[in-house]
Formats: C-alpha cells, structure tokens, sequence
C-alpha cells in the first residue's frame, strides 16, 4: 500500500496497485511501449473506491510525467467537485475503459460523485499512439478544421434526435478540453459527463463520428484569391472533391449546386441565392466560377481553416451525397448498369435521376452517379440516385466571347514569353504568354501537362488571333 496521489483533501487515501484487469491484452502490454496496471483506490471511511490506471514501463521521463500529471489532476478534479469545502465527503468511485485499434490506445477515465439520491459522474479521455509517445489532440486527428466539424457533428444529431437530450439544451462548444476517444474500430467517439446535455438516465453520452465518411482535403491558396477581404474559392473543384454536384448553364451564367438532396442556383453578378446573400457576387476567373467561401460553409456545411500554404477544407459525408463512378455497360431510359474503378457491376433504377448534364449514356462511355442511402455489396435496391453527370472538366461552358477557353496539352517547348504544347486532339500549337498569370505553374518542364485558358479562336493550328490569360498545370 503507498499514498500516490496529490489529494488535496484530509481524507487518507491508500492505493494498491496490480496488473491491469481492463488492459485487452492477456499480458496486460498495450504495445511495446507500455504496460497498464489497475490502482485500486479506498479510503480509511470508504469514501473513495474504484480503480484507476497506472500506465508504467514508459521510457521517456518527461512523457510519463505527462500523462502521470493527466490521471492525478483528473483524480484531484473529481475530488474537488465532490466537495470543495471541507470534509465530510459524498461516495466518491472511479473507474477507466480501453479501446485499441492498429494506430491509436485510448483510456476513458471515469469520477462517479453521490451527492444524496443524485449522482453525476466526470469524464476524461487519453488518446496515445501505439508506436511512439505522442499524446493526440483532436486537430491531430480531424484537421485544423476540428472545433468546427465537430460541432456541426454534435449540432446535427441534437437537431435529429431532439427526445435524446436536455430540453433546451445549447450544442456544446467543442474546445481543447471536450473528451473523446478512438474506438476499436477506428471511429472518434465523442463523450460527455452525465447531465452535461441528456438526462441522467443516459449515463455519459457517446456520439460516434464515423472517420471512414470524413474527408479533409488541403487546396492550395493559390487556387484561391482574395477579393478585398472575402476568400474566393473555384465552386466545382471544391464541391465535386465532397461528392457535391453541380451544374453550369451556360445561357443563364448560373450555377445549380445540390447538396443534401436540395439545390440552389448561383448566378455570376448577383450576390443572393435562395433568399440569402453573399458578401460577393460569383465572379469567373480563368474559366471558373468562383465564390466566397462563406457559401461552401454555410450552405455546403463545409469547414474550413488555413494551415500554412493549404486552405483546409472539412467536411463528414455519412449524411450526404455520395458518388461512385464507373463505366457503363448498360443502359435503358430508367435503368443504368455500370462497371466500377474495382471490378464491381453495380445496377441503378434512374427514374427520378437528374440527367440534365448527360450528353449520351453510350455503352463504354464513363459516368459520375449521385446518390443517397446506402449500397450493401452489389445491391442498390436502397440507393436513390438523385443525378447523374458525364465527367467534364473544370472549365465552365462558354459564356461570351470574353470568357477564356482551355486547352489542355503536353509541352514540347517552352520559352519564357512562348510556349509549345501537342494538344489532346494531336495537334502541336503555339502560344505568346507574356501577359498570361501561370498560376500554379511549377516549372514548365517538357514532357509535363499544361491547361492553357486564352480568349479569342484558333484556326487548325493557328493561334495568332488568341490571347492566352492564364497558365495552370
């Protein structure tokens, strides 16, 4: 027996520790690293009880005194909520939990305090790496975007499943401090003490975060620009990176996102959609249409943060738009077979499908289908496909003659005012690129691609009468 921790009460606590009970493995060794053994805890009155865990055989010094630090100052927290003023004390219990999955070990700690017929019980979680000491925090996980999803996770479900929490409840800000834990199957978990937003019949709350159906992707700033102070982002290489499609009619220079199953339109030089309003109207620049990133946020429920040179774009996808692509192998006026990118045949009713921007479901032919619900192996039968494109490029349709065209080749020379490219279609073309932005041009090597948008027409292989205005690779 041996007083261990740092009790900032006049209660006696003696400790006695043992090989882990809860540890998954048989050995009690979470991995190479460590060894986790139970401290069961009781006082001289009874008034504390339960174990806690003692995580030794950790060779760096001043990590063990970290996470030493993290159980004695949750212990000492829980002690001090049971009863900040003097002694007696309330029936104090702790207890843990563990979960481990190839990457992460995660210990769950538990302070139960029995105040009369009440009790409210204390949440604290470790998050550790399997193969090194490192202590994960949850933007080590979810991105520099993490507060943000979260919360937007945390809202949905409460504005879903309202019978599940405190009547009025406000969604809980998510902070440094809010305690979650890596599950046995590699799923966040989030976890909250009891009473903190359910009632107390719930224990403490879990909201799993499914992280097979979270992207975050990193778009370099220069993709993007700066309109006085409002980020412009190009609209259909954010959205279709998060399964969102959208569509371009060229007569009317509007846009028609769909997300989460509705649409809105976006037309270039007005700056409303839907009844809201943008601080910037969609603008075209090189060819694309470009929006302020309020829009993906607020309407497209897409976080977002800079990290560096990257704009870090968030967002979880479980309860929205899907995409699979593949080939066609068969097609009828309500029905589509296609061959995906893994071998697989996957067939679709396309009867109430979208199919605005297919120009011909030909056999052999590539498609993009969107769609919600759920395919379980090779059956669709819960699969509503809600539309159905033919992949294009980047580059909007023509709108005016002052609106630039791509072209997209393989460079064979390239001087600094002129480059020479062999075009898709085979022919070799020529350009002048003195007044061209090579926007996120990473050396012009031959060999390498090379998108050229310009303003004007080519005759066969004549580009004497066009303007090249921007260079991307």
């Amino acid at each position: 027996m041996k007083r261990l921790f740092s009790v900032l009460t006049a209660i006696t606590l003696l400790v006695s520790v043992s090989a882990g009970t809860t540890a998954l493995a048989a050995d009690t060794n979470i991995s190479a690293l460590y060894k986790l053994e139970d401290q069961t805890l009781h006082s001289t009155m009874n008034t504390v009880t339960g174990t806690l865990p003692k995580i030794t055989n950790i060779s760096d010094k001043d990590f063990d005194t970290q996470i030493t630090g993290i159980i004695d100052g949750f212990f000492n927290k829980v002690m001090q909520s049971a009863n900040p003023g003097e002694a007696p004390y309330p029936p104090v219990n702790f207890s843990y939990e563990t979960f481990s999955n190839e990457k992460y070990f995660s210990i769950v700690l538990f302070g139960s305090v029995n105040h009369l017929n009440t009790g409210s019980t204390v949440v604290q979680t470790i998050v550790l790496d399997q193969k090194s000491y490192k202590l994960y925090a949850l933007t080590d996980i979810l991105g520099p975007s993490a507060n943000g999803v979260s919360e937007k996770f945390i809202s949905a479900d409460m504005k879903n499943n309202p019978d599940k929490y405190l009547k009025d409840t406000v969604p809980p800000e998510v902070t440094p401090a809010t305690p979650f834990y890596m599950d046995n199957d590699s799923n966040l978990v989030f976890i909250f003490d009891k009473y903190a937003i359910t009632p107390g019949f719930e224990g403490t709350p879990r909201l799993v975060f499914p992280m097979k159906d979270y992207m975050h992707i990193g778009l370099p700033l220069e993709n993007t620009y700066l309109n006085g102070k409002i980020r412009m982002v190009p609209l259909r290489k954010v959205l279709e990176m998060f399964h969102v499609p959208v569509y371009w009619n060229s007569t009317t220079s509007t846009a028609v996102v769909r997300a989460g199953g509705e649409s809105c339109s976006l037309k270039v030089g007005l700056n409303d959609y839907n009844g809201k309003e943008l601080p910037i109207a969609p603008e075209i620049k090189y060819g694309r249409t470009y929006v302020p990133i309020e829009f993906i946020e607020e309407y497209c429920g897409i976080s977002f943060s800079v990290s560096g040179n990257n704009l870090v774009l968030s967002k979880l996808l479980n309860q929205d738009t899907k995409l699979i692509a593949g080939t066609i192998k068969d097609a009828t006026m309500n029905t589509v077979t296609i061959a995906t990118d893994s071998g697989a045949t996957l067939s679709f009713s396309t009867v109430n499908a979208d199919k605005t921007e297919c120009t011909g479901l030909l056999i052999g032919s590539k498609v993009d289908i969107y769609y919600t619900g759920a395919i379980n192996d090779t059956d669709t039968a819960k699969a509503d496909v809600i539309c159905m494109k033919q992949p294009v490029t980047d580059t909007e349709q023509k709108i005016d003659p002052n609106t630039p065209v791509r072209v997209t080749g393989t460079i064979l020379d390239a001087a600094m005012n002129t480059i020479k490219i062999k075009a898709e279609d085979g022919r070799e073309l020529s350009f002048v690129t003195d007044n061209a932005d090579k926007f996120n041009c990473d050396g012009l090597l031959i060999g390498s691609k090379v998108d050229i948008f310009y303003i004007g027409a080519i005759d066969g292989t004549d580009t004497s009468k066009v303007i090249v205005t921007y260079m991307e690779q």
